[in-house]
């Protein structure tokens, strides 16, 4: 039970690292969007703050996947830089063990499924 735990927690803290993550790089589009708006307002060109607000929503839509692969890609590289400094072997530390064809694919569905809802 205790071991469940604690690996239950890890589970967390892995899915709360890839959270922040989607959240950091999300905030670096929004800075640059508005760094870009901020240079065309400065400019001279007027926007209207309605117009401006919807166009910031399609923008972060639009980079959503890109924002997804670069916070993804982002937590492999803490993880991996984690590891390294504690001298810890990732596939021992989260307990991976052999699956069979049939669970591979229910994790690949399970997978893309919640990467849909992130």
């Amino acid at each position: 039970m205790k071991n469940g735990l604690k690996q239950l927690g890890k589970a967390i803290c892995y899915f709360a690292l890839f959270i922040g993550m989607q959240f950091a790089v999300n905030f670096g589009y929004m800075f640059l969007y508005s760094f870009m708006l901020g240079m065309k307002m400065a400019a001279g060109e007027v926007i209207d703050p309605n117009v401006l607000a919807e166009d910031m929503t399609q923008y972060i839509l639009k980079q959503s996947n890109m924002i997804t692969i670069i916070a993804g890609c982002l937590t492999l590289l803490v993880l991996w830089i984690f590891f390294l400094i504690r001298k810890k072997n990732l596939i021992h530390e989260v307990n991976i063990a052999a699956i069979s064809g049939k669970q591979a694919a229910y994790i690949i569905v399970l997978g893309i499924a919640l990467s849909v809802v992130v």
